[in-house]
């Protein structure tokens, strides 16, 4: 059975991010993701997608 760190790198794999450690924090990146973490235990899958804002709303 997989760690859940397992899995989250393993999904990181998948969906074509890069997952590095840097001392003692976490950093997964690539395709509009930029997340830094100290415990990937703590990453949601969720997470994982690119955050691209909606529309700007237009004030009148």
């Amino acid at each position: 059975m997989m760690t859940r760190s397992e899995i989250v790198i393993a999904e990181c794999k998948r969906r074509g991010l890069t997952v590095d450690r840097v001392g003692k924090v976490w950093h997964i990146h690539g395709r509009g993701v930029d997340i830094r973490t100290l415990d990937l235990d703590s990453v949601h899958l969720t997470e994982l997608k690119a955050h691209h804002p909606g529309p700007a709303s237009t004030w009148r």
